[in-house]
């Protein structure tokens, strides 16, 4: 619960100067530290996944907040998890969200994919967008999940990662 209130605590992992190593722009050397901090690879594919499946999901204004709060629950990775997340950002897996909906619900596909269509009329095709999440949201998960976890894997084997 701590991790959702606004109050400091102590830095996931800190340099000696202080400054945070996490970072998205350095997804290989955020796994090193990931890892050295006693979280399993299959921890952190589970994470991972999660959080693709969770992103996928038209939860406007508390997908960050549903994630924190289902990987604490899980007691799962919360960086990896929310890190992962943000390949859901629109508009590429919102607009096949909307088409593999629109195609369960009418039997064909949207064929106009415009401003109009996903911008506008956005709100009008949340249902679509529901329904498209139901069907790719364990699928993009699960692939999530197997790439991160070959992808640990692979880096472990490649270089023994230093207790530090």
């Amino acid at each position: 619960m701590r991790a959702l209130l606004p109050m400091p605590h102590r830095r996931f992992v800190e340099e000696a100067d202080g400054a945070v190593k996490v970072s998205i722009f350095r997804p290989v050397e955020s796994l090193k530290v990931l890892l050295k901090r006693d979280v399993s690879p299959e921890n952190l594919a589970i994470s991972g996944g999660l959080g693709v499946f969770l992103g996928v999901f038209p939860l406007i204004a508390c997908q960050a907040l549903v994630i924190l709060v289902t990987t604490n629950y899980l007691r799962l990775n919360k960086y990896a998890a929310l890190g992962t997340s943000q390949i859901c950002n629109p508009p590429i897996l919102p607009a096949l969200c909307i088409e593999t909906g629109y195609f369960v619900r009418h039997g064909r596909f949207l064929t106009e994919i415009s401003l109009r269509t996903l911008g506008y009329q956005g709100l009008e095709r949340i249902l679509e967008w529901i329904i498209g999440a139901f069907i790719l949201g364990p699928l993009m998960g699960l692939a999530t999940a197997g790439i991160m976890y070959g992808a640990i894997v692979l880096l472990k084997r490649k270089r023994p990662i230093a207790d530090g």
